[in-house]
């Protein structure tokens, strides 16, 4: 608003009902750049519609995307080379909520615009599975990759943990060989 540039008492702050925080930016973009083709309204005025008639559909998608978060911001920080372990958990967490978002997806392809948005999510299984193998399922000490993942990874960190006594055991045998 123009008196204290929050969105307090404005049309947003109404219309936003939004779960995740990607889904209040949509509905902000769509409120400042509204459709001009009839068609893509009524595409949306049908979800809309079907979603007040099927309460139970819509409060499954409402829990099905509010563990997302903000993936827009988190794949944003990966792309930068910015992210932290929890946003490679939380980008997980969204690639094994996928399928189940897709399911309910399914059920709606008679509309036009779900069966866009159900054709354009990706299949991320493969992706999901390696980054299970890949990264740590707690938090310890902000190591990215988990234990057991990569040999040779294994073997730096050994050396990194261990390298005063490692240091020592090459001494004592260089010592045996020479005779020093």
């Amino acid at each position: 608003n123009n008196h204290d540039g929050s969105s307090e008492h404005t049309l947003f702050s109404i219309m936003d009902g939004a779960t995740t925080p990607m889904g209040s930016r949509m509905i902000k973009k769509w409120l400042q750049r509204p459709l001009l083709k009839q068609q893509a309204i009524m595409q949306r005025q049908e979800i809309i519609a079907d979603l007040m008639k099927d309460v139970v559909s819509l409060q499954l998608l409402q829990q099905l995307l509010q563990p997302l978060g903000d993936i827009e911001r988190i794949v944003g920080r990966i792309a930068l080379g910015r992210a932290h372990l929890h946003d490679y958990q939380a980008l997980m967490k969204c690639f094994a909520l996928l399928p189940d978002i897709k399911n309910q997806l399914i059920t709606k392809q008679s509309m036009a615009l779900c069966a866009v948005i159900y054709k354009h999510i990706g299949e991320f299984g493969p992706l999901y599975e390696f980054m299970q193998r890949a990264i740590p399922d707690a938090i310890t000490n902000e190591q990215l990759v988990a234990p057991g993942f990569d040999a040779q990874l294994d073997h730096m960190r050994n050396l990194i943990t261990h390298s005063a006594s490692q240091i020592m055991a090459i001494e004592r045998d260089e010592q045996r060989k020479t005779g020093i």
